[in-house]
């Protein structure tokens, strides 16, 4: 935010600063022994800038707030996450009584009237002040990295402290018999966090993010795109779910598996589909694959969601289904080694593209 010079405080925004017993008062401090003392001019274009700040969050604009904070005091979430964090603590409040005020450490906070919100961080940079709304939260994530990768967080690397273990299995291979086909990871545990982590490799290349429903722990990888591969997870993924419904043979289901895992002979072989009701239509839409994300050369990790109807006659039903299906590589081309059901992914309100 740019200095100005010779402005007045708007009239509608108090900056009261209160230090060691002296009061701000038009541009003054008073003392009880020296009489009036003029601030000086930088003070004065900082209350100006801090009126100016509080003017921005009374008509709810946030923007920059982020990337202000970034460079003030450094965390490892998303935008997102802050910028939906920050919503939700100033949507508690009448915008119109939201104000800058300063304690007699000499302290920015903000607040709505006299109830206290949240810290203000103010720094002069040139001819600029940086204001942010510096926001930690409470959640701790593990996340899984190719082992060896140094990753960063909104530009700032992240310290071989935050590693837990080195060269280890990643977790969602748990199910794999198959030594060849497993990836290995570092496990570095983040704190602090509001929500999602901004990550980036320092190799330069793009990596994403995916939960993984059984262990909560975030796999990072390049984002595989990949129309083909992704085309290959909706057909597998459609093919399981065509099983239980009496719509697929477990012959095919093999063609598509990694038949030495244990998710496919511990649900798949011996297993009837005998319990599905019978009927006489049914459809599968919205097929759509949310996010993948490479573990390896010849691995990734996939989420994928679709609306599953079926009609008896009598009852008429749909699922909304979501799968994380971990695919490998083979001889025989990509097959699923490892299933997760996460019905989560798709609340009934995906919209294919």
């Amino acid at each position: 935010m740019k200095k100005r010079k010779g402005m007045k405080l708007p009239a509608a925004i108090a900056i009261i600063a209160v230090c060691t017993g002296l009061s701000f008062l038009l541009g003054y401090l008073f003392t009880g022994s020296a009489g009036l003392v003029s601030l000086t001019s930088e003070e004065n274009e900082r209350n100006i800038a801090l009126a100016e700040f509080a003017g921005r969050l009374q008509n709810g604009d946030i923007e920059g707030l982020f990337e202000n904070a970034q460079k003030l005091t450094p965390t490892m979430d998303a935008k997102a996450s802050y910028d939906e964090k920050l919503q939700t603590i100033l949507s508690a409040y009448d915008p119109e009584t939201l104000q800058v005020l300063h304690n007699e450490q000499g302290e920015y906070r903000l607040y709505a009237g006299d109830t206290y919100i949240a810290p203000i961080d103010v720094v002069t940079e040139g001819d600029d002040f940086r204001i942010s709304i510096p926001i930690h939260g409470e959640k701790t994530c593990i996340v899984e990295v190719p082992a060896g990768l140094k990753i960063s967080a909104n530009g700032q690397q992240i310290g071989s402290d935050k590693i837990i273990e080195k060269n280890v299995d990643a977790s969602n291979f748990e199910q794999v018999r198959e030594t060849q086909y497993i990836p290995k990871v570092d496990l570095y545990e983040l704190d602090g966090l509001i929500g999602m982590p901004d990550l980036q490799a320092d190799n330069g290349k793009t990596y994403a993010l995916i939960e993984d429903p059984i262990t909560g722990h975030l796999l990072m990888g390049e984002e595989v795109t990949d129309p083909e591969l992704l085309q290959t997870v909706i057909d597998d993924a459609i093919l399981l779910a065509k099983f239980p419904a009496q719509e697929a043979t477990l012959g095919e289901v093999s063609n598509v598996a990694l038949t030495s895992s244990s998710w496919y002979n511990g649900r798949y072989t011996g297993v009837q589909n005998y319990w599905f009701t019978a009927h006489a239509k049914s459809e599968f839409s919205n097929e759509k694959v949310l996010k993948a994300v490479s573990q390896g050369e010849d691995s990734f990790a996939a989420h994928v969601v679709f609306d599953y109807f079926a009609d008896n006659g009598e009852v008429h039903r749909t699922w909304h289904i979501g799968y994380q299906l971990t695919m490998v590589n083979t001889p025989n081309g990509w097959k699923i080694a490892a299933t997760a059901i996460n019905n989560e992914l798709n609340p009934g309100t995906i919209i294919p593209e």
